[in-house]
């Protein structure tokens, strides 16, 4: 006959109730919480055991990996399910609770938790433990501002690696009372063992800077003044493809073709102008020029701005023999033009601010935007990696992002679209590795295990990581240049607006971009 174990854990000894599968109890005991006591207890009943019940608690988790060793089916049940079934009993009692968890097993009343792996438990300890030594380093700070302040003397605000001088300063300063200088030696000395990284700060911040000059500064400066220059954003190839081809389908006849609506909506973003601005600077080109060509009307821009196809940017130079491409993902948030700023300049009303984010994949390489999707405010980092791998053109050696990336569905997603690539994304503080990290380490457990052996520094040295600081530096030149807000009213337009912004740049980027060398 089947029998079900109920195991009530305790510091000392654990209650244990034995029961058929008709329900009757078999057996009861007390017994040491010690895996090799209850797996003893259980081969000596001479019955054939199905399933032995533990309430999930952190002396279970040993005993549990205790039995499964053994060869016994154990099984971790959730803490607020065994509450809530064992809740009903007028009196509660080790025994009794044991009888519950082993009724909840032959009953089929319970929801298992999942076990983490041991070297799971061991970095979890291990940050929980810096964790509590941090908690108590401040604490011994907070203490020892408390003491000062009783005597009229005042640490202010100073950086923790400055505590200690800066409290010799203001004791030395302060009312005499010799006994100050050893109560503080006593509560800063325990603190320096704790936080050993500490032990430099008051020198970190001396290290010069590196320094570079740009090698081709007369190129660049050349290509910087050619972003103002009208020439650039109204070209021959525009002016020749101005008017739309005839349709041969009922209705009306387009008169602006798909590159004349991208040529004045390009002006409009890069000089930041309103339609009607954008349609007078156009009209005087084409004055200038002497050519006869038509103006569109603002309304006309605006209306043509909800469905204009806007080229994808594509990566310089794919092909066949092209080197992969190191991608960088990152996302910032535009803020939306609207009533909401209205009110506040107007009546100073606190109002909720609207706005939108961007999702940019960069080329690591020629620092060219290659992917971008505009999203609400509400959607996660993570979930738009997909999409923009969609976007990119040829292969991809590795997708670099930060620390919001560090996601399954990231890595699910780049195996599937580049199954070589590497995802070079720092960990969480609480990341802990997977299930097979001794026998199948992921790439994630690798890292994991460099940073725990050699430190973040250089891991992010090694990895190549640091070159996410070149999207950061799109990001900032996307807000320089286009402005840190979408004008726009509606998504289809924000949606061309954000193409055309991207369009804008890479062409900024295609008249030259600097050369950098270390200057030692």
């Amino acid at each position: 006959m089947e029998h079900h174990v109920g195991i009530d854990v305790s510091l000392e000894l654990s209650s244990l109730c034995v029961l058929d599968a008709t329900g009757k109890v078999v057996r009861e005991a007390k017994v040491a919480s010690e895996p090799e006591a209850l797996v003893a207890f259980l081969r000596g009943l001479g019955v054939t055991i199905v399933r032995v019940g533990l309430e999930a608690g952190p002396l279970s988790q040993w005993l549990y990996d205790g039995l499964k060793k053994a060869g016994f089916e154990a099984v971790l049940l959730e803490t607020r399910h065994v509450k809530a079934a064992l809740s009903a009993m007028t009196i509660k009692t080790d025994r009794r609770d044991a009888r519950g968890i082993a009724q909840l097993l032959r009953m089929g009343w319970y929801r298992p938790v999942y076990r983490k792996s041991v070297p799971s438990q061991e970095v979890r300890a291990l940050l929980a433990a810096r964790k509590q030594m941090q908690i108590k380093a401040m604490d011994l700070e907070q203490t020892l501002r408390g003491l000062l302040r009783g005597f009229g003397l005042k640490v202010g605000d100073v950086s923790r690696g400055k505590l200690a001088a800066r409290i010799g300063v203001v004791h030395g300063s302060g009312c005499g009372a010799d006994a100050l200088g050893d109560v503080g030696d006593r509560l800063l000395q325990p603190r320096m063992p704790i936080l050993p990284f500490k032990l430099n700060q008051d020198r970190r911040h001396h290290i010069p800077r590196q320094q570079h000059k740009v090698t081709n500064w007369p190129a660049y400066d050349a290509s910087l003044r050619q972003r103002g220059s009208l020439t650039v954003w109204f070209t021959d190839e525009a002016i020749a493809a101005w008017a739309a081809e005839p349709r041969t389908t009922r209705g009306g006849q387009p008169w602006y073709s798909p590159l004349a609506i991208l040529t004045a909506l390009t002006l409009r973003a890069v000089f930041r102008l309103a339609y009607r601005q954008a349609e007078g600077l156009i009209g005087s080109i084409v004055g200038l020029l002497g050519i006869s060509l038509r103006v569109p009307d603002h309304t006309t821009l605006s209306r043509l701005a909800a469905t204009l196809d806007v080229p994808r940017p594509q990566r310089a130079g794919v092909g066949a023999d092209s080197e992969p491409m190191h991608l960088l993902v990152d996302s910032t948030g535009l803020k939306l033009c609207g009533k909401g700023e209205w009110l506040l300049e107007k009546h100073g009303t606190a109002t909720r601010r609207s706005w939108r984010m961007l999702h940019l994949g960069v080329d690591a390489g020629s620092g060219r935007i290659v992917a971008s999707i505009l999203t609400r405010k509400d959607m996660n980092d993570a979930s738009q990696v997909d999409p923009l791998l969609d976007q990119v053109a040829g292969s991809v050696a590795s997708l670099t992002a930060d620390g919001a990336y560090d996601q399954d569905r990231v890595y699910a997603g780049v195996a599937r679209h580049h199954p070589e690539a590497a995802v070079v994304v720092p960990p969480r503080a609480t990341a802990v590795p997977s299930d097979t990290a001794e026998n199948a380490p992921t790439q994630r457990d690798g890292r994991l295990w460099h940073i725990a052996r050699h430190g973040r520094m250089s891991w992010q040295s090694a990895s190549g990581y640091n070159k996410r600081a070149r999207v950061e530096a799109t990001m900032n030149r996307w807000k320089q240049v286009i402005g840190a807000e979408l004008r726009a009213h509606t998504d289809e337009r924000r949606r061309t607006e954000v193409a055309v912004a991207v369009h804008a740049l890479n062409r900024m980027l295609d008249l030259g971009r600097p050369s950098y060398a270390r200057v030692a």
